[in-house]
C-alpha cells in the first residue's frame, strides 16, 4: 500500500476510534451527574481539573517523542521508552516530595483531602505506561492495537465508575473519583511491566534528552490549559454566569472540531515524522500536509453550516443565543489545528523554546484582550479574542518554522490562502444563520459535492477499509 494510501487509512481509524472513545465519555457524563449532588459534582470537577493539569504538565509531551525515537534508536528503542519514563516519574516524585513537604497547604489550595491525593499520585505515577504503550502503537501504524488499548481503557473507566456509584451509595464522590483514575493507573502499570520487562536499559545520553526535551514544554501545557480555560473563568466574573453558559455551549460544540483535529494529527505526525526521518521529498510532504488541511477546512465548513442546529442539540432553544459565538470559536479551532502542524516541526526539530514563548505571549494576550472587551461586548467579545489570539498563534509559529529552517516542510503560501479564505468566510456564514432557507439550499449542494468527491476518490476509500497493510 503506497504512503496516500497509509495515511487515509489510518486518518479514517483513528478518527473512528477518537470518536468512539469520545462518545462514551460524553454518554457517561450525564449519568455521574445524576448520581452526585451539585456540591459534590463541583468537588470532583474540581479533582479532574487538577487532574488534567498535573498529568499533561508532568507527562511534558514525551510521548510524542517516541514518532522521531523509533527512527533514531531503532535498534535500542526499548531503552528510549524506559529513559522518558524515569524522567516522567522523577518530576512527579519531586512534585510529591514537595506536596509532602507541605501537606496541609497543598490539601487546602488543591481542595483535596489525602486519599484524593494518594489517587492522583499513583495515577500520575502510572498513566504515563498507558500513554507510551499508545504512542508507539501509532508510530508504527498499529492502528487496530491503538484502538483497542483507547477503547478498552475508557471503557473500564466508565464501568467501574458507574458500578462503584451504584454499589456504595454513601461515598458517591469518593466511588468516582476511584472509578476516573484506578482502572486507567492498573492499565497504565500493566503497559509499564511490559516495557521494563523487555530488553535495554535506560542510558544518560536519553535521559539527558528527554529532559532537555521536556523541561520547556512544562510552561507551554501550562500556558494551552490557560489560554483554554481562562474565558469561562473570565466571563463569569465579569458578567455573570449566566453568559458563562451560553458561551460554554459554544465551545462544547467547538469540542467536536478538536476532536477530528487530534484524530487528523494523531495520524499524520507519525507520518510526517517518518518522512522527514527517511529524507523524503517535500513535494510528498507538502501534498499531504495541504490535502489535510483541505479536508479539515471541510469539516469546519460542514460544522459551521450545521452550527445552529448543533447548538439547539446542545443546549436547546434557551441556548440560541450562543449561535453568536459559533463563527469565531470554529475558525478558531481552524487556526488551533494549523499552527499545531507548524508546532510539529519544532518538537520533530527538538526547538521548543519557541514554542514556550509563543503560548506565553498569546495566554497573555488573550487575558489582556479579555479584560478590555468582555466588559464592553459580553460573552461574544471572549469567542473573537479567542480566534484573534489562534491567528496570532498560526504566525508565530510559521515565524518559528522559518527560524529553525523548516519552512519549506510545508507550502506556507497555499496554507496561507486557504486561511484567509475560511477567515473572511465567517461573514457569510453569519449572513447565512439569518437566512435557513439559503442555508439549506447551500447543505443541500455541499452534500452533492462530498459524494462526488467520495467517487472521484474511490481508490483511497478503498483502501481504508482494505485488510492490507
Amino acid at each position: 500500500m503506497n504512503n496516500d494510501k497509509i495515511l487515509a487509512k489510518s486518518t479514517f481509524w483513528y478518527t473512528i476510534g477518537n470518536f468512539a472513545s469520545r462518545a462514551l465519555v460524553f454518554l457517561a457524563t450525564p449519568i455521574y451527574i445524576r448520581f452526585l449532588s451539585v456540591e459534590e459534582y463541583g468537588l470532583y470537577s474540581n479533582f479532574a481539573s487538577w487532574l488534567t493539569i498535573l498529568s499533561v504538565s508532568t507527562g511534558m509531551n514525551l510521548q510524542h517523542s517516541i514518532l522521531k525515537a523509533r527512527y533514531e534508536y531503532e535498534d535500542d528503542l526499548n531503552s528510549y521508552l524506559k529513559s522518558i519514563y524515569l524522567v516522567i516519574a522523577g518530576l512527579v516524585a519531586v512534585l510529591g516530595a514537595f506536596v509532602l513537604l507541605n501537606l496541609n497547604w497543598t490539601k487546602t489550595f488543591l481542595n483535596m483531602g489525602n486519599f484524593d491525593l494518594i489517587l492522583l499520585f499513583a495515577y500520575l505515577f502510572a498513566y504515563p505506561g498507558f500513554a507510551i504503550a499508545t504512542t508507539l502503537h501509532r508510530s508504527f501504524f498499529r492502528m487496530k492495537s491503538f484502538i483497542i488499548a483507547t477503547l478498552v481503557q475508557i471503557s473500564a473507566t466508565v464501568l467501574v465508575s458507574v458500578a462503584l456509584l451504584m454499589l456504595v451509595p454513601g461515598r458517591r464522590l469518593e466511588m468516582l473519583i476511584i472509578g476516573q483514575t484506578l482502572p486507567a493507573s492498573i492499565i497504565g502499570l500493566y503497559f509499564l511491566i511490559r516495557i521494563f520487562l523487555q530488553e535495554g536499559r535506560p542510558k544518560k545520553v536519553m535521559l539527558t534528552n528527554a529532559v532537555k526535551l521536556g523541561i520547556p514544554m512544562i510552561p507551554h501545557t501550562l500556558g494551552g490549559v490557560l489560554l483554554d480555560r481562562s474565558d469561562r473563568v473570565m466571563i463569569t466574573n465579569l458578567v455573570g454566569e449566566a453568559q458563562t453558559a451560553y458561551y460554554s455551549v459554544g465551545a462544547n460544540v467547538s469540542t467536536i472540531l478538536i476532536v477530528v483535529s487530534n484524530s487528523l494529527n494523531n495520524a499524520f505526525i507519525p507520518w510526517l515524522t517518518g518522512s522527514l526521518s527517511k529524507g523524503e521529498q517535500d513535494e510528498e510532504i507538502k501534498k499531504n500536509a495541504n490535502r489535510q488541511i483541505l479536508l479539515f477546512s471541510v469539516v469546519v465548513v460542514a460544522v459551521l453550516l450545521l452550527a445552529p442546529e448543533i447548538v439547539f442539540f446542545f443546549g436547546g432553544r434557551n441556548y440560541q443565543s450562543s449561535v453568536a459565538v459559533m463563527v469565531p470559536l470554529l475558525l478558531g479551532a481552524y487556526f488551533h489545528h494549523v499552527y499545531v502542524m507548524y508546532m510539529n516541526l519544532e518538537y520533530y526539530n527538538r526547538r521548543t523554546r519557541g514554542t514556550v514563548i509563543s503560548t506565553t505571549i498569546v495566554a497573555v494576550l488573550n487575558i489582556v484582550l479579555n479584560y478590555m472587551f468582555i466588559p464592553r461586548y459580553g460573552f461574544v467579545a471572549a469567542a473573537y479574542t479567542t480566534l484573534f489570539c489562534y491567528v496570532v498563534r498560526y504566525f508565530l509559529h510559521v515565524g518559528i518554522a522559518k527560524r529553525i529552517n523548516m519552512d519549506h516542510v510545508y507550502d506556507n503560501r497555499k496554507i496561507l490562502i486557504i486561511s484567509l479564505i475560511l477567515l473572511l468566510s465567517g461573514f457569510l456564514f453569519s449572513f447565512l444563520y439569518t437566512q435557513n432557507i439559503i442555508r439549506y439550499l447551500v447543505i443541500a449542494v455541499a452534500a452533492v459535492a462530498v459524494v462526488f468527491l467520495m467517487i472521484k476518490n474511490k481508490e483511497i476509500i478503498k483502501a481504508i477499509f482494505s485488510r492490507e497493510k
